[in-house]
């Protein structure tokens, strides 16, 4: 019944039925259930805005690794770790995944490293 290209462009259907019509305020409540967003009235017909679509951060993963010195860090966001200390996401991503070893001397943590660690305190 609607149309989501057609509703701001005057005279289609979807348009008329939303702005023209005897029932046009049920009709725009109906949009609005079905498609999201709002209207908003421009000077004498409404204009329809489409929601917002909120996206999540890409790469917002944390991930461990170890530096030269045994040290572990904790990257929450690659992407700003990387732009911060000039390093390809690329390659700290294939190290993460194991499909390279080092990376300007980080590298990943081995499965038994907390059980050595955990071994030398005792």
């Amino acid at each position: 019944m609607y149309n989501k290209k057609e509703i701001n462009i005057k005279y289609t259907p979807t348009w008329v039925l939303c702005n023209d019509n005897s029932h046009s305020t049920r009709h725009r409540r109906e949009f609005i259930q079905k498609f999201g967003g709002h209207f908003e009235k421009n000077k004498i017909y409404y204009i329809w805005f489409r929601p917002k679509i909120i996206r999540k951060p890409i790469n917002e993963k944390t991930i461990n690794l170890l530096n030269e010195k045994n040290e572990i860090i904790t990257i929450t966001n690659i992407r700003k770790y990387c732009r911060e200390h000039k390093l390809s996401r690329a390659r700290l991503q294939e190290i993460h995944r194991g499909k390279r070893k080092t990376y300007k001397g980080l590298r990943r943590i081995p499965n038994d490293f907390f059980e050595k660690k955990n071994n030398e305190l005792n």
